[in-house]
């Protein structure tokens, strides 16, 4: 009876680095514990050697021709491993750039400009990325160069020694969009 594949026993299947009877190369090259090459031997005098010390052939390569082996604790080796996994994904996250939007229509109020302002303000403490977003709708669509004055009035309410653009002031559509970042010192 033929035996048929199904999700259940490809969950079976272990996660993880290949250790000991789980190798199938016929032939690896062998690491020690304590850094030094055995040299190419077959996979089941690696294990005995393994087994001997009171630990785990655990393979690091399956690329190289033979593959790479190390006879380690199994369990410390899967613990550095997430650890460096989590290390790098640590080191990404804090790489990112974050960016908030602030959006505003071509006739806000000189006052609520001030708080959008303060709010950018706020955003380049944090050290957050800023898209500045002023949509046109309907017959303000014919006074573009309006919202390029308002740009400007945003400028002068912004230190200019704080920021830089990433993108300068340009038309997007219906909207003047840019993206300015803080300066870090």
């Amino acid at each position: 009876m033929k035996r048929r594949k199904t999700k259940f026993n490809d969950s079976l299947k272990k996660q993880g680095p290949l250790c000991n009877h789980s190798i199938r190369a016929p032939h690896v090259r062998i690491v020690g514990s304590d850094g030094e090459q055995i040299g190419v031997k077959p996979t089941d005098v690696g294990i005995k050697i393994a087994k001997s010390q009171g630990l785990d052939l655990v393979m690091v390569s399956d690329k190289a021709k033979p593959p790479v082996c190390k006879i380690v604790d199994l369990n410390k080796f899967e613990y550095a491993q997430k650890k460096k996994e989590k290390a790098i994904e640590k080191n990404q996250r804090a790489s990112r750039t974050v960016t908030k939007e602030i959006r505003f229509g071509v006739n806000i109020a000189d006052n609520d400009l001030n708080v959008k302002a303060n709010h950018i303000k706020k955003f380049f403490s944090d050290k957050y990325y800023v898209k500045v977003n002023i949509p046109v709708h309907g017959r303000q669509k014919l006074h573009f160069d309006n919202t390029y004055e308002l740009f400007a009035k945003l400028e002068n309410l912004l230190d200019n020694d704080t920021y830089e653009y990433v993108s300068k002031p340009s038309r997007q559509g219906n909207s003047l969009v840019s993206i300015i970042k803080p300066i870090t010192k």
